[in-house]
């Protein structure tokens, strides 16, 4: 049979845990006046699923072709519009120290705008991980090696320990609870 992969809903809890599962059923939800299941053949689950209301087979090729020319369009267009040997225009050349280390900020924002300090395991994952980041960063200098140890220490930590953790406070609670870890 067919397998369903992906991760579950988990509310406010943010473990999450990629999972796959044997797909049994699909199921339709409609605002109707009553409640109705019924099977479906093979044929009919596949018209729900790719009914053309802006998600069907069609729609989604499109969407895939206009996603792939915007996405090589702005590869190539920096070197259409500035060639090897051109003189750039001004602001081109005072923005591209700078760029960088703004990007750089705006990502570390963007990772840590859902970080829950009150709750377990009160941010010290990504504490911990923005801390070897920088630390070899500072050390070696090369922004590869930093990036990929603290993504890794982040995963492993997230993963392995404070997963544990989250689920023995749980136990330890009384909440009825199943941490997606231990699935």
């Amino acid at each position: 049979g067919c397998t369903a992969c992906g991760v579950p809903w988990d509310g406010k809890e943010q473990i999450f845990r990629n999972v796959e599962r044997p797909l049994t059923a699909i199921f339709e939800v409609r605002r109707a006046a009553f409640t109705c299941l019924r099977r479906l053949t093979v044929d009919q689950a596949y018209g729900v699923l790719m009914r053309s209301k802006g998600y069907g087979a069609p729609w989604s090729l499109c969407i895939i072709l206009l996603v792939a020319a915007a996405t090589i369009l702005t590869r190539f267009l920096p070197f259409i519009l500035f060639p090897q040997g051109k003189k750039h225009p001004r602001i081109i050349d005072q923005l591209s120290p700078l760029l960088p280390p703004a990007m750089m900020g705006l990502l570390v924002v963007y990772c840590l705008r859902s970080v829950d300090v009150s709750a377990p395991p009160h941010g010290l994952p990504e504490l911990i991980a923005i801390a070897v980041t920088a630390g070899l960063h500072l050390w070696k200098r090369n922004t590869r090696i930093s990036i990929g140890a603290g993504t890794v220490v982040y995963m492993l930590l997230v993963q392995l320990i404070f997963c544990i953790t989250t689920h023995a406070v749980r136990r330890f609670c009384g909440a009825l609870y199943c941490c997606p870890c231990f699935v």
